[in-house]
C-alpha cells in the first residue's frame, strides 16, 4: 500500500488510513489559508521596493507564497513536505528571487502576513466563531466541529490592525486540530465547551489552560506531565537511534510509574525531581484521556501540513536561505527534533494512560463502577468505543460517576455560555 505518511506508516487512528480524503482535507485549509496569504502580500508590497513588481507578474507571484512557506512562523514553516517537493521546479527556476524574498520576510513582514491570515481564516463567514470566556487559550483557536471553532473574545477582531504587528500572535498548530477535527469530528472535535464546565474545578484543572485553573495542579495535570515532565525525559534518550516504538514504550512506562506515585521524575516547571503524593485515580484519568483524544491527533497529522522548526536553538533548517530550506524540506524523510520530540511524548502520554487503566484494573481496588469507567477507558483508548459504532465522551462518564447528572450542556449557567458570531 502507498502512504503519504512518514516512513510509511499510518497513524494507528481511525479515519487516518483514508490517504486521499486526508489529502484532500489538508489541501483545502491550505488553500484557504493561502489565500488569506495572498491577501496579506499585497498589505506589505509598498515596503518591498525593488522586489515588489515580481508580485504583480503571475509567473513570479508564487516565488513570493514559496519564500512565505519557508520563513518560520514562531516554531513552524507552512511548507509541508509535499508542498516543498510540489515547488521543486520552482526553487530551480526562481532560486536567487526566492532568497530575496525570503531575506525580506525574515525581518518582520512574514509575520504581519500570517497574522493579517490567521485572522481573516478565523473571521470567515465560512465557519461560525463561538466567543467564549473559558477553555481557549489566549490567540488560539478550538475546533469544535469542521465549520465551528471557539475563540476568546478579542483575539482576532481586527485582522488589519493585527497585519501591524511584527511578532508572531498565533499558532500554527491549531489548523492540526481543525483537519483533525474534519477528519472527524465526533471523535477529534473539542468537547471541552459543552461538558467540562459541569465537572468539579479540581478535574478541570487538569486539562484546562492556566488563565483558567482555580489551582495550580503539579501531580497529573496533562500540561505538567506532557511539558514538564516528559520532556525530560524525551532529552535523556538517544532518539535519533532507537525505534520509535521502543522510545514510546520507554517514555510511557516511566510515565506511569509516575501517575501511579511509584517513581520520581524530574519537573523542569520547579527545576527539582518530583514524586505524586498519590496515585491518579480513575475519574482523573478519564478526564486525561478524553483530552488526548484532541491532542494527540492534531499531532499525527501535522506531517501532512507544515514542518515544525523550534525556537530554541534545535531548528536545523535555520541556517539555510530559503530556497535550501525548500530543498531540505522536500528531502526530509524523518522527523525533525521537534516533530519526534511532540509526537512521540503524545503517543507515549496515551500509552501511559492505557497502562495505568491496566494496573488499576489488575490491582482490584477499584469499586464496581470505578471498574466499568477503567474499561470505558481502555476502549476509549484503543478506540474500541468507534469500533462498536458508540464513542465514549469520557468527560460526560467522570461526571456521571460523580452523580453529576445534568451534563452536556442541555441548561448552561450564564457563567458556562457562549455566544456565536
Amino acid at each position: 500500500m502507498t502512504t503519504s505518511w512518514l516512513y510509511g506508516a499510518v497513524p494507528s487512528l481511525p479515519g487516518f488510513a483514508a490517504d486521499d480524503r486526508v489529502a484532500a482535507i489538508v489541501g483545502g485549509v491550505k488553500a484557504e489559508v493561502e489565500a488569506y496569504l495572498e491577501r496579506g502580500l499585497d498589505r506589505i508590497a509598498h515596503g518591498a521596493g525593488s522586489l515588489a513588481k515580481w508580485m504583480s507578474e503571475p509567473q513570479h507571484r508564487r516565488s513570493w507564497i514559496a519564500a512565505l512557506y519557508a520563513t518560520r512562523y514562531g516554531a513552524i514553516y507552512w511548507a509541508s513536505r509535499a508542498d516543498a517537493r510540489a515547488m521543486r521546479g520552482l526553487v530551480a527556476r526562481d532560486r536567487q528571487l526566492i532568497n530575496d524574498i525570503g531575506e525580506f520576510l525574515s525581518n518582520g513582514p512574514a509575520n504581519r502576513i500570517w497574522n493579517f491570515a490567521v485572522a481573516s481564516f478565523v473571521l470567515s463567514p465560512r465557519r461560525v466563531r463561538v466567543i467564549t470566556d473559558r477553555w481557549v487559550p489566549p490567540n488560539g483557536f478550538q475546533a469544535i466541529d469542521p465549520d465551528t471553532i471557539a475563540t476568546l473574545s478579542g483575539d482576532f477582531d481586527d485582522p488589519d490592525q493585527l497585519a501591524d504587528c511584527e511578532e508572531p500572535r498565533f499558532d500554527l498548530h491549531d489548523f492540526a486540530h481543525l483537519c483533525a477535527c474534519r477528519i472527524n469530528p465526533t471523535l477529534y472535535g473539542n468537547k471541552q465547551h459543552a461538558t467540562l464546565g459541569r465537572l468539579p474545578s479540581y478535574l478541570v484543572d487538569l486539562v484546562a489552560a492556566p488563565r483558567y485553573r482555580a489551582s495550580d495542579p503539579l501531580q497529573h495535570s496533562d500540561g505538567i506531565v506532557f511539558s514538564h515532565i516528559l520532556s525530560p525525559l524525551f532529552e535523556d534518550i538517544p532518539w535519533r537511534d532507537l525505534p520509535e516504538s521502543v522510545i514510546v514504550d520507554s517514555l510511557a512506562e516511566r510515565t506511569a510509574n509516575y501517575l501511579l506515585g511509584w517513581s520520581s521524575e524530574f519537573c523542569t516547571r520547579i527545576d527539582a525531581t518530583v514524586t505524586s503524593s498519590r496515585p491518579i485515580n480513575v475519574t482523573e484519568l478519564a478526564v486525561l484521556v478524553q483530552n488526548k483524544r484532541y491532542e494527540h491527533p492534531a499531532s499525527e497529522i501535522e506531517q501532512r501540513l507544515f514542518v515544525r522548526g523550534g525556537v530554541d536553538g534545535q531548528d536545523a533548517l535555520s541556517q539555510f536561505d530559503a530556497a535550501d530550506r525548500l530543498t531540505m524540506i522536500a528531502g526530509l524523510e524523518h522527523r525533525t527534533y521537534h516533530e519526534a520530540r511532540n509526537t512521540l511524548k503524545h503517543r507515549a502520554h496515551r500509552n501511559a494512560y492505557r497502562i495505568v487503566a491496566s494496573r488499576m484494573l489488575r490491582d482490584g481496588a477499584l469499586s464496581e463502577r470505578e471498574r466499568a469507567l477503567a474499561v470505558k477507558i481502555i476502549d476509549h483508548l484503543e478506540y474500541l468505543d468507534v469500533a462498536r459504532g458508540t464513542p465514549t465522551n469520557l468527560f460526560q462518564e467522570a461526571a456521571a460517576l460523580l452523580g453529576i447528572v445534568e451534563m452536556p450542556g442541555t441548561t448552561a449557567s450564564s457563567s458556562d455560555q457562549c455566544t456565536m458570531s
